[in-house]
């Protein structure tokens, strides 16, 4: 993000205590001028409401132990465990008045060379209390994890537009936006670009291994201006089904990831038992198992002269036959040094 604001800018400012409570609170201080990095791109545009900051625990789950606290508090904060402090986005896109972010769930293949595969379906996770800026203490207002807010008086009500539960499928909100003058591309430009520069940003730090791949589920709110922001990333996305939502994205997901793979019937162990049966995949067609080597595919020579305003990367979108996956490969530039 310091060395390239004009494309990270997707994410909103976010600190860890106890490790960088000197850092929040140096620019807490009031007489700092332009604190708020959000503010230009319009995260905060009410200025007449105090800004607010959600809490959580640095390997929670399930939405446990999450609050949302104004910003006056939060220098008396203390924590003995690692705590992410992340400025909250007070003015998100609303759905019959009850705020939304989506779970995407990102298949990275290979790191070196990098691909990623973007499923098009995903899930769109409300909360089931219409939202208000300063109800800080009603979780059923600002968080929209389903761990959550089914235990919520509201859960299965029948709620304005949203109806009963609260999950959408994506294709149901792109249909939404669609009738009502919304742009479901410029989203999904926006969550494609912010997938790709995010596992960017950490391949330098990830060692290659030809065995393995990881499924990731990334969490995208979206604003009143239609601007897409990263939450976070989960390692381990939930994959469990819990009702007719669930097994509409994440059967999908999971079978066009053995796709992906090349793992058909034929070859699963038998002790994966009967959700990678025959049955199941039916007359499906799989993608052939690559084989990866250490060989570069593409050399390029070094380049003799800098080149200004160079892009991090250059992709190209495929779309996968017999699945709903976009592959993104990536062709990252040559450095000096180590890779």
């Amino acid at each position: 993000r310091e060395r390239f604001p004009r494309f990270y800018n997707f994410s909103p400012e976010t600190f860890i205590f106890p490790r960088q409570y000197s850092e929040f609170v140096r620019s807490f201080n009031p007489m700092a001028v332009d604190r708020d990095p959000n503010k230009e791109s319009g995260s905060n545009t009410a200025t007449s409401e105090p800004a607010i900051w959600i809490v959580k625990p640095a390997c929670g789950r399930r939405g446990e132990n999450i609050r949302v606290m104004p910003e006056s508090t939060v220098p008396e904060l203390r924590v003995q465990q690692s705590t992410i402090v992340q400025r909250y986005i007070s003015n998100p896109l609303l759905i019959g008045g009850y705020k939304f972010d989506l779970r995407m769930y990102v298949l990275v293949t290979s790191f070196a060379p990098l691909e990623i595969y973007i499923h098009r379906r995903g899930l769109v996770r409300f909360s089931t209390e219409k939202y208000t800026h300063d109800d800080y203490e009603n979780i059923f207002v600002h968080l929209t994890n389903a761990s959550v807010n089914k235990k919520g008086d509201s859960y299965l009500r029948e709620k304005e537009i949203i109806g009963k539960g609260s999950k959408w499928t994506t294709d149901r909100l792109w249909r939404y936006l669609n009738d009502h003058s919304g742009c479901p591309r410029k989203l999904w430009n926006q969550i494609c670009r912010i997938v790709i520069l995010t596992i960017i940003s950490v391949v330098k730090n990830i060692k290659h291994d030809p065995n393995c791949f990881e499924l990731f589920g990334f969490d995208i709110l979206v604003d009143e201006s239609y601007k897409c922001w990263l939450l976070e990333v989960n390692g381990s996305p939930a994959i469990a089904i819990g009702n007719k939502i669930d097994k509409m994205v994440k059967e999908p997901v999971l079978n066009d990831l053995m796709d992906v793979m090349g793992f058909g019937p034929d070859k699963a162990p038998a002790d994966f038992g009967s959700p990678f049966t025959a049955h199941t995949y039916g007359n499906r067609s799989y993608a052939r198992k690559r084989i990866r080597t250490n060989k570069q595919r593409h050399p390029h020579s070094k380049p003799t002269t800098p080149t200004k305003n160079i892009r991090p990367c250059t992709y190209q979108y495929k779309k996968e036959k017999s699945t709903d996956c976009v592959a993104a490969r990536l062709r990252l530039p040559r450095h000096t040094g180590d890779r």
